[in-house]
């Protein structure tokens, strides 16, 4: 998921007394699924003062019905929209974290 400097600084703030770890894991972090990772991974985009987010893309049909077309992710103002899965724009939006955070 995080690689280099990100990884480090993910290890390190989240074991750090920043985040509720008060309730004992019943697994590993790296064992949830990614839906499960993703608030955690926000949390960390935060504290380093990355705003990330995906969001559904829709496009308006008449009142009141649209369509869905896909999703996207936006990070900082960053956006990419061609996934076809809310699962597929979070894995970017999480490589592009990593790379931005690797970048520092």
């Amino acid at each position: 998921m995080f690689t280099g400097k990100a990884k480090e600084k993910f290890d390190s703030w989240y074991n750090s007394d920043k985040v509720d770890n008060n309730h004992p894991n019943i697994i590993d972090f790296v064992d949830y699924p990614l839906s499960m990772k993703w608030g955690v991974i926000q949390d960390f985009g935060d504290s380093l003062g990355y705003s990330v987010w995906t969001l559904p893309i829709h496009i308006n049909r008449a009142i009141g019905l649209s369509e869905l077309l896909g999703y996207g992710y936006h990070l900082n103002g960053d956006c990419d929209d061609e996934f076809d899965s809310r699962q597929e724009a979070r894995t970017a939006a999480i490589e592009k974290l990593n790379s931005l955070i690797n970048k520092l």
